[in-house]
């Protein structure tokens, strides 16, 4: 070789090695950025996990708070609520009642008998106990100790203190003694972080006091992660955590590396190819090598597409079996549940005691409600998968309003509600309509049943009336004297799983599916469902909900008084 051309061959490897060492220092600091990124990620994540779970902790002991508002509430009955709420949450560590004077009179705790003797009042269990109670006493708030030490000497954790009133009448505190390291060992397996304890490193804090840390937290040297505070009822909780080497080996690729390799050599490649070009023969072996790496390339890629058709065939199968799976076990759990409710009003029917009475109409109500979430189930999934179709048919008109007025009655009379009903029919709507009649009549029940629900007095009025420029739509609206829906919350009312009064003791049960799924509906059949306030939004104003068809009445002939079984005022 001579000396020309050992002298491009350095130049050559000078320059590879130059871009190749850029390119990797650029790629590296970006790699250790999303992994930066990941982990803040993953530890704001951890922290809203924390924070929702002690929320549902806290609102889920207030039904036994909320008993003592509605009458008496013994020593042993206390216990079993408890004893049931501390066996299903891991973490609690013991739950108390102390009477109006602050003095515990109740217990429940997770194994060994009580070390707080009964009688003892909290403000001698010290100060942050005897602060945090107090304002619960003054503000009717929950509140929380932050940070403090169990008292049986099992860690770190929280009192939650839950005032009670009835009519304005301080009758105790309910307390939540909150065992930290035990809580959040059951808060990883319950949200399938099996991982996260070897990936990271963490500590939890409230109001800058430790309230949790991992024993390798100071071991770990990597940087500190550190979340944005969130409120948790006065107090500051935040996370701070430090990523292992497990996270680092898990996450860490060898792309800037291997970006780096091959950018060299490329560079590498062509100014030799270049260099061969201009000084040898072998320019068209060259070329040839090169077609051959583009059609092994290609070959590759064409492995890769069908790797990934065959991928999306298999998640349709899922989904289809999936879809398959919810309706027959729909079905099967629908099947009993309708003898279920059967047995029930033929009990709430027979010649029993009253008190057996209302017990029997309770369980009617609680299946009823049961059977409404299995059928919103089904009907997500149908819409999910598609298979949810629209039959379209020609249907008489005043069978149909007859139906929803029999449906309207009937609902008011068992919730027992003293509801006005009222009928609002155009004069000159059509005999007939081409729509599919079970479905408007599902939209239109489902509306219904929320404005009876929701409203606890004055009317509910059903108007139905022909709408548009061609008077061929026809406008079903149900309008209730209920609390109406505050403005910045009526773009959610139709979302899935949306509710107004959220939380585990609000007072109308649902799953939040309704008005999604009648929507949903609604737009399949060409069809609009809208929601409007009644203006002006004052107490008991309520709400207006229009379903409008579109070219659905072409018929020209009108309905008579006649036509009507029922009248118009109900």
């Amino acid at each position: 070789m001579t000396r020309n051309r050992w002298s491009d061959m350095l130049g050559a490897i000078t320059l590879c090695a130059i871009v190749a060492g850029a390119t990797w220092f650029m790629l590296d600091k970006e790699r250790a950025n999303r992994l930066a990124e990941k982990a803040q990620i993953e530890t704001d994540f951890q922290l809203r996990v924390l924070h929702r779970d002690i929320l549902l902790r806290v609102n889920s002991l207030r039904h036994i708070a909320s008993l003592w508002r509605i009458g008496d509430f013994d020593a042993d009955l206390f216990v079993s609520e408890a004893q049931d709420y501390i066996a299903q949450f891991p973490g609690v560590h013991a739950v108390r009642f102390a009477d109006a004077d602050l003095r515990l009179r109740f217990a429940a705790h997770r194994g060994e008998d009580a070390i707080i003797p009964f009688g003892t009042r909290i403000e001698e269990l010290g100060d942050r106990r005897r602060t945090a109670s107090q304002d619960a006493m003054r503000t009717g708030k929950v509140t929380i100790t932050g940070a403090v030490d169990l008292r049986d000497g099992s860690g770190r954790g929280f009192i939650a203190f839950i005032p009670v009133f009835r009519n304005e009448e301080f009758l105790g505190l309910v307390t939540l003694a909150f065992n930290a390291d035990a809580w959040k060992q059951d808060l990883l397996l319950i949200n399938d972080h099996h991982d996260y304890d070897r990936n990271f490193a963490s500590r939890i804090e409230i109001s800058g006091a430790t309230l949790q840390q991992d024993p390798e937290f100071n071991a770990t040297t990597t940087p500190t992660i550190n979340t944005e505070p969130i409120d948790l009822f006065g107090h500051d909780l935040r996370v701070q955590s430090r990523p292992t080497r497990n996270f680092t080996l898990a996450n860490r690729d060898i792309s800037p590396e291997v970006s780096a390799l091959l950018l060299g050599g490329l560079l590498f490649v062509g100014y030799m190819q270049l260099m061969l070009l201009l000084r040898s023969s072998r320019a068209e072996a060259r070329a040839a090598e090169s077609n051959a790496k583009l059609r092994e390339a290609n070959t590759a890629l064409a492995l890769e597409v069908d790797d990934r058709r065959r991928a999306e065939a298999a998640a349709r199968k899922s989904q289809n079996a999936t879809s398959r799976f919810l309706t027959t076990m729909s079905h099967e759990i629908r099947t009993p549940l309708n003898a279920i409710m059967g047995m029930f009003q033929l009990i709430e029917a027979a010649d029993i005691p009253e008190r057996h009475r209302k017990q029997a109409a309770a369980g009617y109500a609680s299946s009823q409600r049961l059977f409404r979430g299995l059928t919103n189930v089904l009907e997500v999934s149908r819409l999910d998968a598609g298979a949810l179709t629209i039959v379209e048919d020609t249907a008489l008109l005043a069978p149909l309003i007859n139906g929803w007025q029999a449906t309207l009655e009937g609902m008011v009379i068992r919730s027992g509600k003293p509801l006005q009903m009222q009928l609002d029919l155009g004069d000159d709507l059509p005999e007939t309509i081409r729509v599919d009649a079970g479905r408007v009549t599902q939209i239109v029940t489902n509306l219904l049943d929320n404005a009876v629900r929701f409203t606890p007095e004055g009317g509910i009025t059903l108007s139905v009336r022909r709408a548009g420029r061609g008077r061929d739509d026809l406008k079903i609206q149900v309008i209730d004297t209920g609390k109406g829906i505050p403005e910045d919350r009526k773009h959610t009312i139709f979302k899935r799983f949306y509710q107004l009064d959220n939380g585990l003791a609000r007072q109308h049960q649902g799953s939040g599916l309704g008005l999604s799924i009648c929507r949903e509906i609604a737009r399949l059949m060409g069809a609009t469902l809208t929601h409007a306030n009644r203006v002006p939004l004052d107490v008991g104003s309520g709400s207006t909900f229009t379903l409008r068809l579109h070219n659905v009445a072409k018929d020209r002939h009108s309905l008579t008084q006649s036509d009507m079984a029922l009248g118009e005022v109900m």
